[in-house]
């Protein structure tokens, strides 16, 4: 009923879409300054691209794990083997009656640790302390070739970006 009264009067109408379409103007302008703010981005520059790309590549990713890898095996490589438990356990009399279950039974129960001798440990810790050096050089160099990678595609796309002028 409202509706048709409203189509009725075509002054009521127009007012009516005309501060519907100013809501709608200012929610959204409200909208798109809050959550895209547009006005506020920032000039791309070489250092940050670079930087976004360490961020997010995940080849750069997978260099720095592997540089983790080799950061934990110099830490496992310089700590002693764990020890083990031993059980043995000798003449089990078989088909024999249950009295004489115990009587010829031995038993065993130690425990192992592993010793090395002849620097074998002290090698072991060089070893891994050389793995982690390469490892940190094949990063370094892996960083190194995309900085002038990431480097030589932003000069070009910010020059084929630039205004071209036909006029000398």
């Amino acid at each position: 009923m409202l509706f048709v009264r409203l189509l009725a009067c075509p002054r009521i109408t127009e007012s009516m879409n005309r501060s519907v379409f100013g809501l709608c103007l200012i929610s959204s302008l409200i909208f798109f300054g809050l959550v895209c703010p547009l006005n506020s981005a920032e000039a791309l520059t070489q250092e940050s691209a670079y930087s976004r790309f360490v961020e997010h590549n995940p080849g750069v990713k997978a260099e720095r794990e592997r540089l983790e890898i080799a950061r934990g095996r110099l830490r496992q490589a310089g700590v002693l083997p764990n020890p083990s438990l031993v059980y043995g356990q000798e003449g089990y009399p078989i088909g024999e009656p249950d009295t004489s279950f115990f009587e010829d039974q031995e038993f065993l129960i130690g425990v192992r640790q592993r010793l090395e001798l002849g620097g074998k440990r002290d090698k072991r810790l060089e070893l891994a302390q050389l793995e982690l050096e390469a490892q940190q050089a094949r990063y370094n160099d892996f960083l190194r070739l995309k900085r002038r990678e990431v480097g030589s595609l932003f000069v070009a796309t910010h020059f084929m970006q630039m205004p071209v002028s036909y006029t000398h």
